[in-house]
């Protein structure tokens, strides 16, 4: 999704507020999809938020620009509208058909090109520069909406590698470069000057509205911005490093390991996370650029996640995770006021917290907690940040064995999951109950209170596992988390059970979760002790 985390920067004043110009969306695609949101009840912005992406890409989808909706998107919108598997294969028929050289042959002939909020003016600095070149052309009794500069003459064959590709698709699309830059609201000229080789830098937007209109597949994609010049800054007679960075495969990369760390490939995403943030980071990014700074965040996130979950063992991933986190707060946070991204601090605070838990600073893990939940985050358009902050806060007090705590902010966390917009609820109350288990479970091995009561917790516990259905979540490690947390749980009353268990789930545990593989043998040896106990 081209230059999504800077669209994300534009403010969107109503929830409600209709597409460009006020129009519902009129292709196929976009018509099935505002059906889906009208049965949902969901406004373009929710959308937004659901997906994790700007309100401009929803636009860029409902109006006609099926190139923005990657696999990993367009599962995510299949998810959030609750799709059926035939509706699932209309969906991609669709967007199939969008990116048909056909269909923009279609949209050319009829002039049905839509310009999306703000794309007018993405251009306007190009449509000035050529103010003078225009006037010269009119003055020589020229048309400047003419098809070609100079009646009967053809336009001289491209020189460059990007002018040779940009006119391989022309051709096979049968577009002129004069329909060519109507359809990308750019005069004639600025086409020229991009297939001549001729503009050192042109913008992310422009780039992708390219690809739109040439209806390039993912391989021509990849290959078209490897082509295109990148952006460019020169401060004094430096040139910044940056200047070839493309945010928007970063971004997009971004998504696809978000993807692979869901299924399971840690150490994978691990080293691809490292590889991008190192890249971004060394390129120097000035301040002001806030979409470099949010994907950096992003990977640097995901960095921190895949450096927890491929650790080899449990104790061994706190400090070295807990390092990313605080690269993260120095190179990263410093660039996003609060007052703007207090997510981006909050989810910081959020991933930190537990670390100093399990260190044993028990009073700076709840001070992670409750700044996030009182400075940061109140009524977040992101419920999942809410209610991952009460339920962990929860889990600190269990912890600490303060039981009336712990259940104050459990059923605030599931208030908030009860509120939820229906495609995720299910998946957030999952996540309450796997966590108001884990507490019964920190409570059951507290040896403050009596094994009776103990036993109790236990078996609370496993009753909360049971019911989790963590299989909805779109992480394999929540699911794996869940089955371990309930041979813990049993190791305690059903000690036979627990070590069956256990043992079912070592393999797995090995492959896909490495950092708890300590934690099966730790349960194991536990419930072998049990058993000895019950003799």
């Amino acid at each position: 999704m081209a230059n999504e985390v800077s669209e994300m920067l534009l403010k969107d004043p109503s929830s409600g507020r209709r597409g460009p110009h006020g129009k519902e969306a009129e292709n196929p695609l976009g018509i099935f999809l505002q059906e889906r949101l009208n049965t949902k009840g969901i406004t373009k912005s929710r959308l937004a938020v659901l997906l994790e992406v700007s309100r401009t890409t929803v636009d860029r989808i409902l109006y006609g620009n099926p190139s923005a909706m990657h696999s990993v998107l367009q599962e995510q919108l299949c998810k959030v509208l609750g799709l059926n598997d035939a509706e699932r294969s209309e969906l991609q028929r669709l967007i199939n058909e969008g990116r048909s050289p056909s269909s923009v042959s279609r949209k050319a002939r009829s002039g049905s090109t839509r310009v999306l909020p703000g794309e007018r003016n993405i251009h306007q600095e190009d449509a000035t520069s050529e103010k003078g070149r225009f006037a010269s052309t009119k003055a020589n009794g020229e048309s400047a909406n003419s098809d070609q500069r100079g009646r009967g003459r053809s336009a001289k064959p491209p020189k460059t590698d990007l002018g040779k590709f940009l006119q391989e698709r022309l051709n096979a699309t049968k577009i002129k470069r004069s329909e060519l830059a109507r359809q990308l609201n750019v005069p004639a000229s600025t086409v020229t000057r991009i297939m001549n080789g001729a503009i050192a830098d042109f913008r992310s937007e422009l780039k992708e509205r390219l690809c739109f209109v040439l209806a390039l597949n993912e391989n021509e994609r990849n290959e078209f911005y490897r082509l295109a010049p990148g952006r460019m800054l020169v401060m004094g007679a430096s040139l910044l490093k940056y200047m070839r960075i493309n945010l928007d495969k970063f971004n997009c990369h971004v998504a696809e390991l978000q993807g692979y760390f869901d299924k399971g490939n840690a150490e994978y995403v691990l080293r691809e996370a490292a590889n991008d943030y190192n890249e971004l980071r060394d390129a120097k990014f000035p301040a002001r650029d806030i979409e470099a700074a949010l994907i950096q965040w992003k990977l640097g996130m995901l960095l921190a996640t895949a450096r927890d979950a491929s650790a080899q063992g449990w104790s061994e991933r706190i400090v070295p995770t807990l390092r990313i986190y605080n690269m993260i707060e120095k190179d990263v946070l410093l660039k996003l006021p609060v007052r703007k991204f207090p997510t981006q601090h909050a989810r910081v605070l959020a991933s930190r917290a537990p670390l100093y838990r399990e260190m044993g600073n028990l009073k700076k893990s709840m001070d992670q907690f409750t700044t996030a939940l009182d400075e940061y985050v109140h009524e977040p358009e992101d419920e999942r940040l809410l209610i991952e902050l009460y339920y962990s806060r929860a889990h600190l007090y269990a912890v600490q064995g303060d039981e009336h705590r712990w259940r104050l902010d459990i059923d605030q966390a599931r208030k908030h999951a009860l509120k939820a917009d229906p495609a995720r609820r299910e998946e957030l109350l999952a996540l309450v109950i796997y966590t108001e288990g884990e507490g019964y479970k920190r409570l059951a091995f507290n040896n403050n209170f009596s094994m009776d009561r103990r036993e109790w917790y236990a078996a609370q516990g496993v009753e909360c596992f049971r019911q989790a259905h963590m299989e909805l979540s779109s992480w394999v490690g929540h699911a794996i988390l869940n089955k371990v947390a309930q041979a813990q749980s049993l190791a305690l009353i059903e000690p036979d059970e627990a070590i069956r268990q256990a043992n079912e789930l070592l393999s797995q545990v090995q492959r896909l979760y490495p950092a708890i593989t300590q934690k099966i043998h730790d349960t194991i040896n536990y419930a072998q002790r049990r058993l000895q106990q019950k003799r």
